[in-house]
């Protein structure tokens, strides 16, 4: 399979995980659920991921960067710095008032870091530069 072939394959795969995770929950992502939805077979999610953990763990990285992108960040000087933490406090809290199945995904799934992936840490350095 070619690399732009695998590409949208994956990207499929995650945005499909990511709809029924808003929808319904990530206690409704299945392999065979999200392999039926994208008419795969679904032994082909094993074929580019080791599990069903592994692959909800770069779903979370990707709705993580989702998040970052809807969170309008504007970044005022002129404010109290205390003042400013508060708003972006705010503006992360109604993001997930507005969506609380990303919440519960977020801060209750078990995820384990699997030992082959960096992309949190690079996710994590874009968080902090915030």
């Amino acid at each position: 399979m070619n690399s732009d072939k695998k590409s949208s394959t994956i990207n499929l795969l995650m945005s499909v995980a990511k709809e029924i995770i808003k929808k319904e929950g990530y206690e409704a992502v299945t392999v065979r659920r999200v392999a039926s939805m994208t008419q795969y077979s679904y032994p082909l999610l094993y074929h580019y991921f080791k599990d069903l953990k592994s692959f909800l763990w770069l779903v979370r990285i990707e709705m993580i960067e989702d998040m970052i992108t809807d969170l309008p960040y504007i970044r005022d000087n002129t404010k109290n710095p205390i003042e400013e933490v508060k708003d972006m406090f705010n503006q992360y809290m109604k993001y997930f008032f507005k969506n609380p199945t990303i919440f519960k995904f977020f801060y209750y799934y078990p995820f384990i870091k699997p030992s082959e992936h960096t992309d949190y840490d690079e996710l994590e350095k874009k968080l902090r530069g915030m």
